[in-house]
């Protein structure tokens, strides 16, 4: 199932955080912040990326919650959906030269394996990634037992409120956004069993005063500039970005907001590949900003000037989405594919030795014979979470 309103906010995440690192290498290098520094706050779309993952992760697993044995089918999901294109890019971006050159292992596997670094982060970007998978670890307690993921999940918030304990990867107040996404996950369940009519206008609701929360909190991120460097850790930001995200998430439990957002394509084309735009947009803003800054003679001051900026902005963003559609279509889709289908045969395989009778199999694999025709079909867009890249 695929909700389109889920991939109108990813294509809308995306484009923020495309916009803001835009923003910030014109202004760093002309001196002048395209629009008047408005993408300064693109920043946000990483809040609105963790909120949507969180949501994700229980719209696509909520049949495998409380079902251990379904959790070796919930990592190959997972795992396949986040590693494998990254690691393309990862190469294709200098990672080899931790092979050739040196080489140097450590760094390689601490950027391949952990998205983090000793020295360089080939991907700059990928360390929201370390959140995503943490995430999916901590879910894996509800996969096992629906009371311990309740537990894991209440501990967990309750340390992150804590503030004096807040700190590294596993505490780092980020996380919040994660159970924000996975609170609108069991409202958007909720909101699913009351009369169409009624959950219609909820939900519109919800979409309205999401979206005036949201652009609210932004306005006044804008408003303290400061902000720019410490947005991660930025708690009422955090707490503002990720009740409007909720809300706004919460907007596609409306079949008439569904409905607005399957006639946008366009949208809909660039959530499908949000995740192949974040990994690589920093790459392609920087070669594209080359070839601005290569005819810097040519424009003869002009790219100082409002109108000058907002160009070079709008260039370099195009260029990225570009690249990202491409690499979507012929490379991280195909890809895909091929990796589904072998987790298919896989599945199929242990689906058969549970009927054949075999102990270990009899329990839980005839019903992943199901799931992984929803494997094949059904992880499309918004019933696959595709990353917080952001």
């Amino acid at each position: 199932m695929k909700l389109e309103t889920i991939q109108a906010w990813r294509a809308l995440a995306v484009l923020l955080v495309v916009l803001f690192h835009g923003t910030l290498r014109v202004a760093g290098h002309y001196g002048v912040a395209p629009l008047w520094g408005a993408f300064r706050v693109g920043f946000c779309g990483v809040h609105l990326f963790f909120v949507i993952s969180g949501f994700i992760i229980l719209f696509a697993h909520a049949g495998d919650v409380g079902r251990p044995r379904r959790l070796p089918w919930y990592w190959t999901r997972r795992l396949v959906r986040i590693y494998p294109f990254y690691w393309i890019i990862l190469l294709a971006s200098g990672g080899w030269r931790f092979l050739v050159h040196g080489p140097d292992l450590r760094e390689f596997w601490l950027n391949a394996l952990f998205f983090m670094k000793e020295n360089v982060l080939v991907i700059p970007v990928s360390w929201t990634l370390r959140y995503e998978v943490l995430f999916y670890a901590l879910f894996s307690a509800l996969v096992l037992d629906r009371r311990l993921g309740a537990a894991v999940a209440a501990a967990w918030l309750g340390l992150l409120l804590a503030g004096p304990w807040r700190g590294g990867i596993l505490l780092h107040p980020f996380n919040l956004l994660f159970l924000f996404g996975l609170a609108a996950g069991g409202l958007w369940f909720g909101l699913r069993r009351l009369r169409p009519a009624a959950g219609g206008r909820v939900g519109a609701a919800c979409l309205a005063a999401g979206g005036i929360l949201f652009a609210a909190t932004a306005a006044a991120l804008f408003a303290r500039p400061a902000s720019v460097a410490t947005w991660p850790r930025d708690l009422p930001s955090i707490l503002g970005l990720g009740a409007g995200s909720l809300l706004l998430v919460l907007g596609s439990a409306s079949p008439a907001v569904e409905g607005f957002f399957a006639r946008r394509r366009l949208l809909s084309l660039v959530g499908d590949a949000s995740y192949a735009i974040y990994l690589v947009h920093g790459q392609v803003e920087r070669l594209a900003f080359k070839l601005v800054t290569a005819l810097d003679p040519l424009w003869g001051g002009a790219i100082g000037s409002q109108p000058g900026a907002a160009l070079v902005l709008f260039f370099l963003a195009a260029s990225a989405v570009g690249a990202g559609l491409l690499l979507h279509r012929h490379v991280e889709r195909p890809l895909l594919r091929r990796l589904r289908r072998s987790a298919d045969a896989l599945f199929a395989r242990g689906a058969a030795w549970a009927a054949a009778g075999r102990p270990f199999f009899r329990a839980g694999w005839p019903e992943w014979q199901v799931e992984q025709r929803a494997f094949r079909h059904g992880e499309r867009g918004s019933g696959d979470g595709g990353g917080a890249g952001p």
